[in-house]
């Protein structure tokens, strides 16, 4: 069974879930102080809030990366999902909404700036120590595993300089204009 909270989001959601033959039940935000355990025996719906939300059941974990590509065909943007095992079926709704949210910003952030290393400024990485320091800074943090303060903080680092460096080329190729060049 898949429990969905389905938040402000599609309404198609739950439609692609039955089409790929997965059960589902709808729950809102009268859950969210209640455990998993409990969702699951006993699920209620009323009004939800924020982003949709599915919970996969054990019996159903070899069907996510199903419901995953169903979601992409139906042009429907991927749901926050999570797998019921031993930890978070003592959590409460709000705790582990609140635990995806905080992982699914901590993916986003890592591939942001996975984005900005992979593309750098090569001849600004030669020409400029400081750049290179930085940017070695961004590709160390992306090596371990920081808590989401640290990853806010390299990101804005890591975009300040991409800016600068977009700046740079740009005054780069207004002065080539202007000479003709």
């Amino acid at each position: 069974m898949v429990l969905v909270y389905l938040g402000d989001g599609s309404r198609r959601i739950a439609p692609t879930i039955k089409q790929i033959g997965m059960t589902y039940r709808y729950i809102g935000a009268k859950a969210l102080p209640r455990t998993m355990q409990e969702i699951c025996a006993h699920p209620q719906m009323s009004r939800c809030h924020g982003q949709p939300f599915l919970y996969f059941t054990i019996d159903e974990k070899r069907h996510l990366q199903t419901a995953a590509d169903a979601f992409v065909k139906a042009g429907i943007e991927l749901p926050l999902m999570a797998v019921q095992n031993a930890d978070n079926s003592t959590w409460t709704l709000k705790e582990l909404l609140q635990a995806v949210r905080r992982m699914d910003e901590i993916r986003r952030i890592r591939n942001e700036l996975m984005d900005i290393v992979s593309h750098v400024d090569r001849r600004r990485l030669a020409a400029d120590p400081a750049y290179l320091h930085r940017m070695a800074l961004v590709y160390a943090v992306l090596d371990s595993a920081p808590d989401l303060t640290t990853l806010k903080i390299c990101l804005q680092e890591a975009r300040r300089l991409t800016v600068l460096a977009q700046s740079r080329q740009d005054d780069i190729i207004d002065a080539c204009e202007n000479k003709n060049i």
